[in-house]
């Protein structure tokens, strides 16, 4: 199956692309209306009625499934997502790379690409999986997942929130082919391990979790000393404390509760797991 990924400026331009690409043989198209490295194809993935106007354009010229690659730098993914659907998609992606600068070489005050970039990999998963997990709660279409995907554990947690399938970009890159079937075995033998007979059973699971913030029950809770032993040398739970609350006495790590605030950041800087919340 092969599925053709485009991107133009109009409604025409597609039109006239996905006309061909289908006599070519193309068994769906997506339009890449997102490229961050185009700033004028940002902005307009941002308007709901642009992406129902490029959407409708293509949808009409062709019989093959359009889908919409979509952007997170918009201040509401939902609205476009919808639109899409009314235009007639078959299914949106998401995300596309992220608008970045690579860095700065300060000896020569030079970017180091002489232009913005589109940031991919690892650094984007947490706001692919947030993008996704948004538009499944409130647009009624197929998504496939986009972003920092090198493990099965990653393609599956796109899954628990309910995309259909998933995308693999920049491991392949690294990695070569060769990380997609390794990823599938991976997912295959999660899968196998917890009794699941097909991916379908753990589809959206996920996503009935998900809370909005006001739904949150808040309830007080103290970080805990657990009996185990300290990294030789460590004191990034007494540093990282804003609080002031850890300290370290005779050689042992103490948690004040009294300023402790709960807020679960020794938690999570701990490399030895010594540390976790409790009431």
């Amino acid at each position: 199956m092969v599925i053709a990924s485009i991107f133009a400026h109009t409604p025409s331009e597609l039109a006239y692309m996905v006309s061909k690409l289908e006599k070519f043989g193309a068994d769906a198209i997506e339009l890449s209306v997102s490229n961050p490295m185009a700033e004028s194809l940002e902005i307009l993935a941002s308007h709901a009625d642009t992406i129902f106007d490029m959407t409708r354009a293509v949808v009409q010229a062709v019989k093959i499934p359009v889908v919409v690659k979509l952007t997170q730098n918009t201040t509401n993914i939902s609205k476009v997502a919808k639109a899409a659907k009314a235009a007639g998609a078959a299914g949106v992606s998401a995300i596309n790379t992220v608008r970045g600068i690579l860095g700065i070489d300060l000896e020569t005050a030079k970017p180091t690409l002489s232009t913005y970039g589109g940031i991919s990999g690892d650094y984007i998963r947490p706001l692919a999986l947030a993008s996704v997990a948004t538009i499944l709660q409130t647009a009624d279409i197929p998504v496939s997942g986009i972003g920092g995907i090198s493990r099965g554990s990653h393609a599956l947690e796109y899954i628990m929130l309910g995309a259909s399938t998933v995308q693999i970009g920049t491991a392949v890159m690294l990695s070569g082919k060769g990380v997609i079937p390794t990823i599938e075995a991976e997912m295959k033998a999660w899968l196998k391990q917890h009794g699941c007979r097909n991916i379908g059973e753990i589809r959206g699971q996920a996503l009935k979790n998900m809370k909005a913030f006001d739904e949150m029950r808040f309830e007080p809770a103290v970080s805990t000393i657990t009996g185990v032993a300290c990294k030789e040398n460590c004191s990034r739970c007494i540093d990282g404390c804003m609080y002031g609350a850890i300290s370290r006495r005779s050689g042992t790590v103490s948690v004040d509760r009294q300023k402790c605030m709960g807020c679960g950041l020794c938690t999570s800087i701990c490399p030895a797991g010594k540390l976790s919340l409790g009431l």
